[in-house]
């Protein structure tokens, strides 16, 4: 038997979202300093199931440094399950690097016959999704109340 430990990425573990079964319970966490050393990126992602899907909770930034973080997260989710929420309320930054990450994200869950649905209200992220054009293929909603809803 493969022991995948090593695979899954580490952190100190800061709780469960939902009561159901977590996917993996715990924290990514990326932390990167310029050469000046000034902290540049923090990215706390968190992997849980809910009812059938992959819950992807992310608090922080999601840039070029930290991206990565979130790729595993999403990987991690969609092992096994084919709907996907990548829960954004808590994300206070996003470039390009993230926006790939959603777009790349999408294409996965859908080339599988999935779902992508995103929370998100802050609306300088939103207006990204607009202007990117993202909100014309990505299910976006207020809460994850309402992106869970059947």
């Amino acid at each position: 038997m493969h022991d995948d430990s090593q695979d899954r990425p580490t952190g100190a573990t800061t709780g469960v979202i939902w009561s159901k079964r977590p996917v993996w319970e715990g924290s990514l966490r990326t932390s990167v300093r310029t050469e000046r050393g000034a902290e540049m990126a923090q990215l706390n992602v968190q992997v849980q199931e809910y009812d059938g899907r992959a819950v992807v909770a992310v608090a922080g930034e999601v840039d070029f440094y930290s991206v990565d973080a979130l790729r595993r997260a999403v990987d991690l989710g969609t092992e096994q399950l084919t709907d996907l929420v990548l829960d954004l309320s808590e994300m206070t930054f996003m470039d390009s690097a993230g926006l790939g990450e959603i777009v790349r994200a999408y294409k996965l869950v859908s080339g599988r016959g999935g779902r992508l649905a995103v929370v998100c209200s802050d609306r300088i992220i939103l207006r990204v999704f607009r202007v990117s054009g993202v909100d014309l293929v990505v299910d976006i909603f207020e809460s994850l109340a309402e992106a869970t809803a059947d």
